[in-house]
């Protein structure tokens, strides 16, 4: 009897829950009307700006989510494509870029929508650090940071073969050490200790980063900064530097995965409040593809108090979440930004990242300076 009464409250829960599912308001913006749309679905947008846009469509079958894709291609986006069973992602003629997930146990079709970037013509940076590396042919791009610790710049009007010769002409610069290669990444030291990643972000853009090796955990403000790595079952603490990850900053191996807890940056959220976005490097070396939030449990700290995880930032601190969910084969690297809301705006904030499920209590920690 109370088997059958616990059954009842099942059915009634599922029930109500699916009747929770709103019809999808399909968004207006301008990045909203580059999407198809399916008429009467289900879904939710958690946010659309000048830059991104992320909705979810719900209660969509396998068959629905390849017609969905189909849909996409005829709304323009098939340049670039890259695509598997259950993820898609492409190009318009314009350079707006549309990201697919399909999750077959829920049904749901997660879908991103992203702005191109703002490029102009620029001077290749004239710093002793940007000799290091050989000028791409294009001048045309952004310089996202710039310091004599290292750089990032986007540069656009480079096709994928000049991609590749690019990353032969660093290689011969003298990146080769310790290096990690695929179709479209990049990533080495040279003898110094330098590092360099490159990736070919797709519509004839490249991604080119440099750090020098003192300042790999300082982010583009030069923030201080300093990290450990704690295994509570041996009571050590070291820190420990390892230069085979994307954008090293003292990567670390947790497990099957290795991760960098790399920069910060400071920003609001949407009602003004300070908040925090962390960038880590995540890199799979388990032989199953695996993803950042699924895989690894991250806590931050101001004082000894937990921040809160912010899931709705303003609109000019150009962030995503995108990457936290996505999976990556083993060998691959991808970054990965979390925002959290400060306590205040002086404190120390420590970061403490394990993995989500092990018999270790290995954590990898950081302390960033943000005053």
């Amino acid at each position: 009897m109370k088997k059958a009464f616990c059954l009842v409250l099942v059915l009634i829960s599922l029930l109500c829950f699916a009747s929770c599912v709103s019809e999808l308001e399909w968004p207006t913006g301008k990045l909203g009307r580059l999407i198809p749309q399916i008429e009467g679905a289900k879904g939710e947008v958690y946010y659309e700006n000048l830059n991104s846009l992320h909705l979810t469509i719900e209660d969509i079958n396998e068959n629905q989510y390849l017609d969905y894709i189909d849909d996409c291609k005829r709304k323009g986006f098939s340049t670039d494509i890259s695509e598997d069973n259950d993820s898609f992602s492409a190009f318009n003629s314009n350079g707006y870029k549309i990201e697919l997930s399909y999750y077959s146990s829920l049904k749901e079709i997660s879908v991103y929508v992203y702005a191109p970037k703002e490029m102009a013509n620029f001077d290749w940076p004239d710093s002793k650090i940007a000799k290091l590396l050989p000028q791409p042919e294009s001048n045309y791009g952004k310089i996202e940071w710039e310091s004599e610790s290292g750089f990032v710049i986007y540069v656009g009007k480079t096709t994928k073969a000049e991609y590749k010769n690019y990353v032969n002409d660093v290689k011969s610069a003298g990146f080769d050490i310790d290096y990690r290669k695929g179709d479209d990444y990049y990533n080495a030291d040279n003898e110094d200790g330098y590092s360099v990643s490159l990736r070919y972000e797709g519509f004839n853009t490249i991604f080119i980063r440099i750090d020098k090796p003192d300042d790999k955990d300082s982010n583009s403000n030069n923030n201080s900064s300093s990290d450990t790595t704690t295994d509570d079952n041996d009571n050590t603490n070291s820190g420990e530097t390892d230069n085979n990850s994307t954008n090293n900053s003292s990567a670390s191996t947790l497990g099957k995965y290795k991760i960098a807890i790399d920069s910060y940056r400071l920003s609001e959220d949407y009602q003004g409040e300070p908040i925090i976005i962390v960038k880590y490097i995540f890199t799979n070396n388990d032989d199953d593809p695996a993803s950042f939030l699924f895989s690894l449990e991250c806590d931050v700290f101001q004082d000894g108090i937990g921040l809160n995880e912010c899931y709705f930032v303003d609109d000019s601190a150009n962030y995503s979440s995108d990457n936290q969910t996505k999976e990556i084969k083993k060998g691959s690297s991808i970054e990965v930004e979390v925002a959290y809301v400060l306590n205040d705006e002086t404190t120390d904030v420590e970061i403490e990242v394990s993995e989500l499920i092990s018999l270790s209590d290995k954590k990898i920690s950081k302390i960033f300076s943000i005053e």
